[in-house]
């Protein structure tokens, strides 16, 4: 039988950087902690990640010693090789173990963890009376709803469910799993360019900012072949904002499109620089 404590070499400065934290394995996770794995563990008031590093019976020399949280969803694991190039990269630099291993681990796992709820097992008929008002609910709940995250089951039951869960996970009815949510991607906003509208109505006296980048944009796209200038050179160079550019397309002084090459090309660092506010 594997032993009932682990070594973790956690995500976190420590005074040794080679040092390891030790974590008890509970009971229902026995069966699916292996050396290497990617794990999630309790680290004062913070949830960090951890490799763990080796399984063993030796009893702790503190008898304060806490649960390591929950597997890394989907389930990840060094294997020995890279386990040992990661030892070898920490003893060849100032890097953490975990900081070594860092390089072998799938894209996201920097990203927060997200803890997820699902009955690992409906209750015996006999067990059903032993658990409390509590229990049953969450139970209940789960049964309905199937897997679902901590925060929703929280929200939910109206309670924290910090005694709860740990005391069905014990008894093996639930089980609690932290996926990584990824980063989304981050977004890419589209080129754009302002061309102007000859002959239209200028904004009203009481628009003045509105006024004031009209009088500094005509001149300027008036002397572009295609009477366009990107947003971005515009921006730039000049204290009219986005909301601004908006706000004149919308009264139809100037349209705002999709930056074509020609623009673009007219933008780089040929021919003279734009004109100041002092100087036009």
């Amino acid at each position: 039988m594997p032993g009932r404590y682990v070594e973790v070499a956690p995500n976190a400065r420590l005074a040794d950087r080679r040092a390891t934290l030790t974590y008890r394995v509970p009971e229902a996770l026995e069966a699916s902690t292996e050396v290497g794995q990617l794990i999630w563990a309790p680290l004062k008031k913070r949830i960090v990640l951890g490799i763990v590093v080796e399984r063993h019976d030796r009893e702790p020399a503190t008898e304060h010693i806490r649960d390591i949280h929950a597997p890394v969803e989907p389930t990840f694991c060094l294997t020995p090789l890279q386990w040992r190039l990661a030892v070898w990269i920490a003893e060849q630099t100032v890097c953490t173990l975990y900081e070594a291993a860092s390089v072998m681990l799938p894209p996201g796992v920097g990203s927060r963890a997200v803890e997820y709820l699902s009955l690992k097992r409906q209750p015996l008929t006999d067990e059903i009376d032993t658990l409390t008002p509590s229990q049953k609910r969450l139970v209940a709940f789960l049964s309905a709803e199937g897997e679902t995250t901590l925060e929703r089951a929280q929200r939910a039951q109206q309670s924290s469910l910090r005694t709860i869960v740990p005391a069905l996970e014990e008894r093996g009815i639930v089980q609690r799993i932290a996926r990584v949510r990824n980063r989304p991607e981050p977004r890419m906003t589209r080129a754009e360019q302002v061309r102007l509208v000859p002959d239209s109505m200028p904004p009203p006296e009481r628009a003045h900012r509105q006024g004031e980048a009209l009088a500094w944009l005509t001149p300027r796209l008036r002397a572009r072949p295609d009477l366009a200038m990107p947003i971005e050179s515009i921006v730039a160079s000049s204290d009219i904002t986005r909301a601004t550019l908006r706000a004149l397309a919308a009264r139809g002084c100037i349209i705002i499109e999709p930056l074509t090459e020609a623009a673009a090309d007219h933008s780089g660092g040929s021919g003279a620089p734009p004109l100041t506010n002092e100087q036009s």
